[in-house]
């Protein structure tokens, strides 16, 4: 597949006299996995945050498809699912449930939420976990859980875009494992995804091209090998 999901030109968003994108241009194509790195600060969570239309940019555009996510923020959004880098508030619910309001949300019925819910819970192993409540505080499930069933709950419906914001945070190696496997399946089945990661040695194996943000610029960008 040859088709932009995202298409960035040109971005550059400040703080003040910080500059946390300078200039950055890259784009996503549908079936597509496009790994995001940088350091703390290089500007990556600024750049997704503009994505999704959470932050506007001072300069340059970010198209989702064929829709001006600058101009057309809430339009866009419709056609991306976004995992972020905060865990997903789900205290109150089990992992099941938030999964299957995720997938409501998102226009699936109640019996392909259901299913989804079932279906991710096996492909993620967390299926021991599915119907335990989630407490405040981060009681009742464990913070690589919870992780887990935020990844879930982006991917239950399927989008043009997938953008994923250091989604293996607080899981295990074991599950890992899974999770980057879950990542390339969904590149593979035709969504275009941006994962944003500092785990360079695991998400290399899974991802078509690699952009390196430092402080704010785009460095380098190209295949892994």
């Amino acid at each position: 597949m040859d088709t932009d999901v995202l298409c960035i030109t040109g971005l550059t968003r400040r703080y003040g006299q910080v500059i946390a994108n300078d200039d950055v241009s890259l784009r996503v194509r549908a079936g597509e996995v496009v790994g995001l790195l940088g350091h703390n600060g290089a500007g990556k969570t600024t750049l997704v945050s503009q994505v999704v239309g959470l932050l506007k940019p001072d300069a340059g555009e970010i198209r989702v498809g064929r829709t001006d996510a600058v101009r057309r923020p809430a339009a866009a959004r419709r056609h991306v699912a976004v995992q972020p880098q905060a865990q997903a508030p789900i205290d109150g619910l089990t992992p099941r449930a938030a999964i299957e309001i995720a997938g409501r949300i998102r226009g699936l019925s109640s019996r392909d939420a259901r299913a989804a819910a079932v279906s991710l819970a096996e492909e993620l192993d967390i299926g021991p976990w599915l119907d335990q409540r989630a407490l405040p505080e981060g009681g009742g499930l464990s913070g690589g859980i919870r992780r887990l069933t935020g990844f879930a709950m982006a991917v239950a419906a399927s989008t043009p875009l997938l953008v994923l914001d250091e989604p293996t945070n607080d899981i295990d190696a074991s599950r890992r494992r899974l999770l980057w496997d879950a990542v390339r399946r969904r590149g593979d089945c035709g969504s275009g995804v941006l994962l944003v990661t500092h785990n360079v040695a695991e998400a290399e194996r899974i991802v078509d091209e690699l952009v390196i943000l430092d402080r704010g610029r785009l460095v380098a960008s190209g295949s892994p090998a």
